[in-house]
């Protein structure tokens, strides 16, 4: 269930800012089961115009992964230590 809830958020989040991001080169990623690496990642993405995504702990969906890629982030800013987001969402492992 939390993955298909991440899926879909980004998802949905991606079709509303495809055409406002502002593409600065970076993007954000945190796990949806964090309440405060989201609210920090929120603001400091917001402050970048750089999009904020959600992952569930152990893997980047596919639909994160081809977000990030299609705005040509180059600096991807993993929030939140490896006790919330796996070593698999640093190496951008898709699940």
């Amino acid at each position: 269930m939390i993955d298909e809830l991440a899926t879909i958020i980004t998802a949905q989040a991606s079709d509303r800012t495809r055409d406002r991001c502002h593409c600065t080169g970076r993007a954000y990623v945190v796990t949806g089961l964090s309440f405060a690496d989201a609210l920090a990642g929120g603001a400091a993405a917001a402050n970048q115009g750089a999009p904020l995504y959600t992952t569930p702990p152990q893997c980047l969906p596919t639909t994160v992964l081809d977000s990030i890629t299609l705005r040509g982030a180059s600096t991807i800013y993993i929030l939140g230590g490896t006790s919330v987001l796996s070593l698999n969402v640093e190496n951008l492992v898709v699940c």
